[in-house]
């Protein structure tokens, strides 16, 4: 999922620039979501260094610091951006969010050091004062600690810098760049597993969709095959009422022609009757 970053960007951007402004005196802010959404808004900022910024991240959030330190070497002002996940955060929220760090990134421009985080240890002050010195090209800690390297542990070659390996840090390092990769790594699967999902139910939506055009195509042909059906019944019945009607006026004009018959010869015969009578008279 995109990040919003514009929903809030006036308020973002005038947070980050107050850090970016040498002549500020706030030294960081910090931002995270609004409520479960994807929406970035300025968690808080302040002007009392590591040690305050670090009071306010959340074990059960995402968060984004960006900071302004004055780098241990050459006092000069450093950028340090921390993208902490808390432990607390639900995996696949965390997941969600790894996919947003570029663009966090790209949005909260020019830092020096980028810290990802997840616990306290994370983001000890003099852990991050450290990486930003090593950052710088030198460890500042060299001459701190070159008595006790030479008193109590092997020495490298002449004119290099030995530092002894903290296997726990590295450790945790390890661990931490593993968790951002599998993030990222889950976050890629479940955009694939969303795109095949998507490509699953369109494909079950076109079958759904051309199985009910058949159907009503079915469905029109019937209709059509009942009402021709219909129409040539009518038209069967209407030719046998025509049948019946015509045998019917046949045999009605039969019967006026034979009445009429019989009228007429009825006529004829008192025709005859009445001039035999005449002529019997006049005998």
């Amino acid at each position: 999922d995109a990040l919003p970053i514009f929903k809030h960007g006036a308020a973002l951007r005038a947070a980050y620039e107050e850090v970016l402004g040498e002549r500020s005196s706030t030294d960081w802010a910090l931002f995270t979501y609004e409520g479960n959404s994807n929406d970035l808004r300025v968690a808080g900022t302040g002007d009392g260094g590591l040690e305050e910024m670090v009071e306010e991240l959340n074990s059960g959030k995402v968060m984004y610091a960006f900071c302004r330190v004055k780098d241990p070497n050459s006092g000069l002002p450093k950028n340090v951006l921390i993208n902490w996940t808390g432990e607390g955060v639900k995996d696949a929220r965390k997941g969600l969010c790894a996919n947003h760090v570029s663009t966090v990134a790209n949005f909260l421009k020019g830092a020096h050091v980028t810290i990802n985080a997840r616990a306290e240890e994370d983001v000890e002050p003099d852990t991050i004062m450290d990486k930003v010195g090593k950052a710088s090209g030198a460890n500042y800690n060299f001459h701190k600690e070159s008595n006790k390297f030479r008193d109590s542990g092997p020495q490298g070659p002449v004119g290099s810098v030995y530092q002894k390996t903290n296997a726990l840090s590295e450790i945790k390092q390890i661990s931490k760049d593993s968790f951002w990769a599998k993030a990222e790594k889950d976050e890629e699967n479940r955009r694939l597993e969303e795109k095949q999902r998507l490509e699953e139910e369109r494909q079950r939506l076109d079958r759904e969709r051309r199985a009910r055009e058949q159907q009503e195509a079915e469905a029109r042909e019937r209709r059509f095959k009942a009402h021709s059906t219909q129409i040539d019944e009518q038209k069967k019945f209407q030719q046998q009422q025509d049948v019946v009607s015509r045998d019917q006026e046949k045999q009605q004009w039969k019967e006026q022609e034979a009445e009429h018959q019989a009228k007429m010869q009825r006529g004829f015969k008192r025709s005859e009757s009445v001039e035999k009578s005449q002529e019997i008279g006049r005998a």
